[in-house]
């Protein structure tokens, strides 16, 4: 049941960027480089069983809180709002060049909710980019990873890290939020 709560939930993220009417607000920023380098206070310790993203030097783990994240990471290339089809409100979306990464608010509180690997420029802490072969990604995230579809849906703590091939190569990862 979890499995198909999270697909639905990873659906409904998918057609908020394609359906979701309303103002989009574009901003252009800086060059996406880290501020300082170190791992932002997120308001939750990392476990040994989550999967967290790094890039540019910051941790980057999903329902975090967003605000330490986003100011570590220095200004985005662009970001942009729509209404949240999963939440209440609006979803800011803030793009990194090789990374973007959504942010959700619930409780007056703004937190990470996913993370969209962009291109080749930049691999996950196991090693693990777009292009990457089918091998190596099962070699990271275990043959009971594989969906009926033939790719991978990794069930974390807290995150679902879902990578997809073309023609035996990744094709994407993302990582999403879940919620118990």
């Amino acid at each position: 049941m979890k499995r198909i709560l999270a697909l639905i939930i990873c659906a409904l993220t998918l057609i908020s960027f394609a359906a979701c009417g309303g103002e989009t607000v574009e901003t252009d920023g800086g060059d996406g480089q880290s501020t300082n380098g170190s791992t932002p206070d997120t308001g939750k310790t990392p476990s040994a069983t989550s999967a967290v993203f790094v890039y540019n030097g910051v941790t980057i783990e999903m329902n975090a809180l967003a605000d330490p994240v986003i100011a570590s990471l220095g200004d985005p290339v662009s970001t942009y709002e729509s209404p949240s089809c999963a939440f209440q409100g609006t979803d800011v979306n803030y793009n990194y060049g090789s990374v973007e990464i959504t942010v959700y608010e619930n409780n007056g509180e703004r937190r990470i909710y996913s993370l969209f690997v962009k291109d080749d420029l930049v691999s996950t802490p196991e090693g693990l980019s777009i292009g990457s072969s089918e091998a190596d990604a099962f070699a990271v995230y275990g043959e009971e990873s594989r969906t009926d579809a033939g790719n991978i849906i990794y069930h974390g703590d807290g995150v679902d890290v879902t990578v997809t091939f073309t023609d035996g190569k990744v094709a994407s990862i993302e990582y999403v939020a879940t919620f118990d």
